[in-house]
């Protein structure tokens, strides 16, 4: 059968995909610069050419297929000239001697990096879901990783970031030439035609959130507010933004508080000893609508929140000053101070 482009495009290293049509970083040749690699389905077939000149078994051998089991000419012979789109044909996957399937197994992939199948089963999320989202295997500087496309509002793919780690502080990177921009645009009609969407840090709440049918947008990083992006949520009623309990909670708050496009309609929400959706979902995921529901509930809008932080500031001030202010001669107690 022929092969599937996800499956090959799983192999590679891609820099930028239009639909069936992909430019990736050759993996026969130093390319890590300016991807030279076309990887393309047309009429049933998969057309793969490295345009600095890199032969498609070359190609072909790094990213673990086989010419003699992958390629196919003219109904028989394997050899294909250099510098030539390639037609992919693969055969069902060939086993080896050995018995197992050509194709490299999740096993066999180096113990380090991050694949799709580990993330699924980390974020409790099914990885078709995550797959129908657009996210893929790739290689990224020789490492598994995950290929998360930023869609803008018409669907368009507009930036990439890679999932490169699980754990530790440096779990993602931009593909090259990318800007931090904020995830999910493409789905804000559902947060419209809902009339709330719930602000969050990163990829993986809102995609917890949308599998969870919650509208969602989410913010590479609470220092990488820009106030340009609240014009994305014009027409939407409620703004919630989650608010995690660390630093980076703090540096979001006060950030989408001083928005004033946004404030009138921004609600505070918590989610009590849970960091945020993702381990909320992660501790119980049956019951999360309802506990996420509860939660939305409770959210405040902010402007109610200044207020009462106001006149709890003004309480305290009172009950310093409350003595001062109420002695008959002041001027008096002043100048005995002074004395």
């Amino acid at each position: 059968m022929l092969a599937d482009f996800e499956d090959v495009l799983d192999r590679l290293d891609v820099a930028s995909r239009n639909g069936e049509k992909a430019m990736c970083f050759c993996p026969a040749h130093d390319d890590r610069t300016n991807p030279s690699l076309s990887l393309k389905a047309e009429n049933g077939r998969l057309l793969l050419h490295c345009f600095a000149g890199c032969s498609p078994e070359e190609i072909v051998s790094k990213i673990g297929l086989g010419m003699k089991d992958l390629f196919s000419e003219g109904g028989g012979g394997s050899s294909i000239p250099p510098n030539t789109p390639a037609r992919l044909h693969a055969q069902s996957e060939k086993p080896h001697s050995n018995g197992q399937n050509e194709r490299a197994s999740d096993d066999a992939r180096p113990k380090h990096g991050c694949t799709l199948k580990e993330y699924s089963e980390v974020k409790k999320l099914p990885e078709g879901f995550l797959r129908g989202l657009g996210l893929r295997n790739v290689t990224y500087k020789q490492k598994p990783a995950v290929r998360i496309p930023y869609p803008d509002e018409e669907g368009q793919e507009v930036a990439v970031r890679f999932r490169t780690s699980l754990e530790g502080t440096e779990k993602f990177r931009w593909r090259s030439g990318d800007k931090p921009r904020t995830y999910g645009l493409g789905l804000l009609v559902e947060a419209r035609k809902a009339d709330y969407v719930v602000l969050v840090e990163g990829e993986s709440d809102c995609h917890t959130l949308w599998f969870h049918e919650t509208p969602a947008l989410g913010i590479p990083g609470a220092n990488n507010w820009r106030d340009r992006w609240a014009s994305y949520l014009d027409g939407i009623e409620k703004i919630y933004a989650l608010i995690e309990p660390d630093q980076g909670g703090d540096t979001l708050r006060e950030k989408l508080t001083r928005c004033e496009v946004i404030r009138e309609r921004l609600h505070l929400l918590e989610l009590d000893e849970h960091k945020d959706p993702s381990a909320l979902h992660l501790a119980d995921p049956e019951r999360f609508r309802e506990r996420f529901g509860v939660a939305l509930e409770k959210a405040k809008p902010w402007v109610e929140l200044e207020r009462e932080q106001a006149e709890a500031t003004s309480l305290e001030a009172w009950e310093h000053c409350s003595e001062l202010a109420k002695a008959p001669n002041i001027l008096e107690r002043f100048a005995a101070e002074l004395a």
